[in-house]
């Protein structure tokens, strides 16, 4: 599941989106989500969010009963990546 975008990955699985570019991007076009560099070089894409939008969100989460699911959902797709990342750093290489 690692792919070129992982932040779309990740929203694709965590919000069960089948269209995570679009709303990412409509998302970045009105300003709610900002592009952030990556100080580690890695060259990958990271984004953030205003702080009153993220707080807005996650009162919204909360108020429609799925924020549960949204925090497991959460954890299941970065447990797969540090799954898929072990053998790696056990490993040789």
């Amino acid at each position: 599941m690692i792919g070129a975008l992982p932040v779309l990955d990740a929203a694709q699985a965590v919000c069960a989106m089948d269209d995570a570019f679009d709303v990412v991007a409509a998302l970045v076009e009105r300003n709610l989500l900002l592009s952030v560099d990556d100080e580690t070089g890695s060259g990958e894409v990271r984004f953030r969010f205003l702080e009153t939008v993220r707080e807005f969100a996650q009162e919204q989460l909360a108020a429609s009963g799925e924020a549960d699911a949204a925090y497991v959902a959460h954890a299941e797709y970065f447990l797969s990546l540090v799954e898929q990342a072990e053998p790696a750093v056990r490993g040789p290489d």
